[in-house]
């Protein structure tokens, strides 16, 4: 049975952030291959909710590789995926 997937307002305004910049710096091109990267992680999220790695010492949350230069920080709690946030790896560090 696929998870639900509920997103954070903070993880809403990181994905508007990402396309405003992909879109103004680079191409819709590329802006579309992110969503669709996107949402093929979330399908498998709701398959798989356990597939992200804890990240330290938070053992609830997880982060998933966005290749090549974000993750997808999420808890899994109540059969519910919650998305958190969108990190860029080229200036966060999620590993605190």
């Amino acid at each position: 049975m696929d998870k639900e997937i509920i997103w954070h307002p903070e993880a809403q305004e990181d994905y508007r952030d990402i396309l405003d910049y992909l879109l103004d710096k680079w191409s819709f091109e590329i802006a579309d291959k992110f969503t669709n990267q996107l949402d093929d992680s979330l399908q498998l999220l709701k398959q798989h909710p356990l597939l992200g790695m804890r990240i330290g010492r938070m053992r609830t949350v997880r982060k998933l590789s966005l290749p090549p230069h974000y993750s997808l920080c999420y808890i899994y709690i109540n059969n519910q995926v919650i998305v958190l946030n969108i990190l860029d790896n080229r200036t966060e560090s999620v590993n605190k």
